[in-house]
């Protein structure tokens, strides 16, 4: 069966994100208000995404593969970044770098919401079956009371 794909919402705010660029020179600390804020959108989209997945798909072998090859391309640009700076100064304005801190963050807090919700799921079905559990126990107690 083949993977689940990311949405065009998605595939749009990653297009934002790899064109990124900051403003400069405005005395201001614009680099860090601007990933910041960019960074947030991500963990958004991340929410947004795993919960477009229908349930049962979840468990699916592939589901997220793409979202797991993303981030293996966005850990090997921010590689490749970081071989590029050679200085301090340059690392802080590396729009390259940021980019690719903002794919990395996009892609990896996806992979995280997927798992997330498959937690919750399995965390909420062993809370029912607790709860039948108990009730089974609850009418055998009674049936075996009485006879």
């Amino acid at each position: 069966m083949r993977g689940a794909e990311p949405s065009p919402a998605f595939k749009v705010f990653l297009k934002e994100a790899n064109e990124f660029e900051i403003v400069r020179g405005h005395g201001l600390n614009l680099d860090f208000d601007a990933k910041q804020r960019m960074l947030a959108r991500a963990e958004g989209f991340a929410v947004r995404e795993a919960y477009m997945l229908r349930a049962w798909r979840l468990w699916l072998p592939g589901q997220i593969a793409a979202w797991i090859k993303g981030l293996e391309d966005a850990e090997q640009r921010l590689v490749e970044a970081e071989s590029k700076i050679t200085t301090p100064v340059k690392r802080e304005g590396s729009v390259d770098r940021h980019r690719a801190e903002i794919v990395l963050s996009l892609y990896a807090r996806t992979i995280q919401q997927f798992t997330q919700r498959r937690l919750y799921t399995i965390a909420a079905t062993a809370s029912v079956a607790a709860v039948l559990a108990s009730a089974a126990s609850v009418v055998v107690t009674l049936i075996t009371s009485r006879c």
